[in-house]
């Protein structure tokens, strides 16, 4: 609410930046209307944003081909929305603009950026339907007017340009594994993703710590994994599903065996991921994610020093893990 308020206010002064050449007249301005917002984001249409502007006058300002445009954007996806209204002569020339930065869904930023187009257009009507001030008791000194803001410096004016459509996104995060090694695992991750509106591809490195474990027949077993990873998504506002693949090493090491030695083994897996990002602020989000994998290469541990060998552990068929990371918007 405090952002949308915000918002409102800017709108009202907006007009001395924008019409400071318009003519005090009561004959309402004429305006094209371009209007654009993101496909798949649960935004007003054009019709209702006309509609908006056009209830608060009290008549349609539109005209196709009139001496004056109005270019209204909203920018972004659903969980990160920025707006933009333009005012420009036919000629192309521009004749003001300003920026929105909203607290809410995306109709409560179409509804600012319509109260703040209806003043722009029509100042004095605006004006005209303000109750008139009582008359003071008796004449007194006015004090001097102080000045107008100057909205070019402030921050209303300010906004946060539009995030690009395509960025560079990295990320830091941790991971808890199950059966990718016999004990339950913990390790680390780091990801660069090469992100665009609705799909991204990550690289992506991950190291899980080494972890000992007891063995039926005695004797313990460290594990260590090491792998690499390709991870393209497809996002849909702020969740996504992806497929995951990896390639990299199980490392083994085994103490207290007839036959201890250490190994290390070619290690593979493919499975799908789910995920959910939680804007922090405007550079940080955090990424909750789950996956389920499919093991390719099967490892076992196996005591060959004894008569018959001894199996102690294989790679399960499926392994499942859970992740949070920190994602940084450069």
């Amino acid at each position: 609410m405090v952002g949308r308020r915000w918002g409102l206010i800017a709108g009202l002064l907006l007009p001395a930046v924008l019409l400071l050449e318009a003519p005090a007249s009561a004959e309402l301005p004429r305006l094209e209307l371009r209007y654009t917002v993101p496909e798949g984001v649960d935004c007003p249409s054009e019709d209702a944003f006309r509609e908006m502007v056009s209830s608060r006058l009290g008549a349609a300002p539109w005209s196709t081909g009139a001496g004056r445009v109005a270019k209204v954007q909203v920018l972004g996806t659903s969980a990160r929305l920025t707006g933009l209204m333009r005012l420009e002569e036919r000629s192309g020339e521009l004749v003001g603009e300003r920026r929105f930065t909203p607290v809410g869904p995306c109709r409560e930023l179409v509804e600012t950026i319509a109260f703040a187009l209806v003043v722009a257009v029509d100042p004095l009507r605006t004006a005209a339907a303000q109750p008139p001030p009582s008359a003071p008791p008796s004449p007194s000194p006015s004090p001097e007017p102080s000045p107008a803001p100057d909205l070019a410096s402030t921050g209303a004016a300010r906004g946060r340009p539009p995030r690009p459509e395509i960025e560079f996104v990295p990320s830091l995060g941790i991971v808890g594994a199950v059966a990718a090694m016999p004990e339950v695992s913990f390790g680390l991750t780091v990801d660069l993703a090469l992100r665009f509106p609705r799909f991204s591809l990550a690289l992506e490195g991950r190291a899980d710590l080494p972890r000992t474990a007891p063995l039926v027949m005695g004797g313990t077993v460290e594990t260590a994994l090491f792998v690499g990873g390709l991870i393209p998504c497809v996002r849909f506002g702020a969740a996504q599903g992806c497929v995951a693949a990896r390639v990299g090493a199980l490392r083994i090491k085994g103490e207290g065996l007839e036959d201890p030695r250490t190994a290390t083994e070619l290690y593979s897996t493919v499975g799908l991921r789910g995920g959910y990002e939680l804007e922090l602020s405007e550079d940080f989000a955090l990424r909750l994610t789950a996956e389920l994998n499919f093991v390719l290469t099967r490892i076992s541990i196996t005591d060959q020093g004894v008569a018959v060998p001894f199996r102690y552990w294989s790679t399960p068929l499926l392994n499942g893990d859970l992740g949070l990371a920190l994602v940084l918007h450069l």
